[in-house]
């Protein structure tokens, strides 16, 4: 089996098993379904690290692409958490 088809099918194992997982505990916030699966994407991208350099050129664009949407992701809920009247 190729190294494009171990990380394909990683991935994709992967993150059906998280989203079952999550699915059964009834989350419902698509923001922690976002960060699981980019540190996920992430994790498993360092692993197969034997990969061409153009496809890993590829990867790490995709990668900072997904790290600045996480950034985002924690912005907005910092800046929600700040916001938020304290009641006591």
């Amino acid at each position: 089996m190729k190294t494009y088809d171990q990380y394909i099918i990683s991935l994709t194992s992967v993150f059906m098993a998280t989203i079952v997982v999550l699915t059964f505990f009834n989350q419902t916030k698509l923001d922690l379904y976002l960060s699981i699966l980019i540190g996920e994407y992430m994790i498993i991208t360092i692993l197969f690290t034997n990969l061409q350099p153009s496809s890993r050129r590829a990867l790490n664009s995709v990668s900072a692409v997904f790290f600045v949407g996480f950034l985002a992701l924690l912005a907005v809920n910092s800046i929600g958490i700040l916001l938020q009247p304290e009641t006591i």
